[in-house]
């Protein structure tokens, strides 16, 4: 006597093969792509992160040959400084920190995409080959006015 009709046999067997490719895809795109899960670099009392260093003085800094430091705070609605001014050719180490509540970091046309946790730094890299705009904008809710977050990258 059969337990398993052969059709649900079928389907059951086809669903555990689709499941196994996905599982692989996935997996597999974490080591192809260098993909890593956020962590925090460090962690930081969000009431104290306007009195902390480097968020103190939050802007752009050289440090190296064609190498930025771009230390930002986030905050409802705004990040601090909204514009980053950058040379072509320039790699720009983003680090940021929130003031508030949850907030987000994509830069259009690079790899950054951040969640910026209040107690927690942020960091990321992106080189700028070319000369452009690139939009950075809050990829988490904040609040009402959170379609207003957003900032600039430019790069001369």
């Amino acid at each position: 006597m059969e337990m398993i009709h052969r059709y649900e046999r079928f389907f059951l067997g086809s669903t555990l093969v689709i499941l196994a490719i996905g599982l692989v895809a996935v997996i597999s795109s974490f080591f192809v792509n260098d993909l890593e899960l956020p962590s925090p670099v460090e962690t930081i009392d969000p009431a104290e992160l306007a009195s902390t260093p480097p968020f103190d003085n939050p802007g752009v800094f050289q440090v190296g040959e064609n190498e930025y430091d771009a230390v930002i705070t986030a905050q409802s609605w705004a990040f601090v400084p909204g514009v980053i001014q950058v040379p072509a050719g320039s790699k720009v180490n983003f680090k940021i920190g929130s003031v508030d509540v949850v907030h987000g970091l994509i830069v259009h046309g690079t790899n950054v995409n951040l969640t910026i946790i209040p107690g927690q730094v942020a960091e990321a890299t992106a080189t700028f080959d070319e000369p452009g705009e690139f939009l950075f904008v809050c990829s988490e809710y904040c609040g009402i006015l959170h379609h207003n977050m957003a900032g600039r990258v430019i790069v001369n």
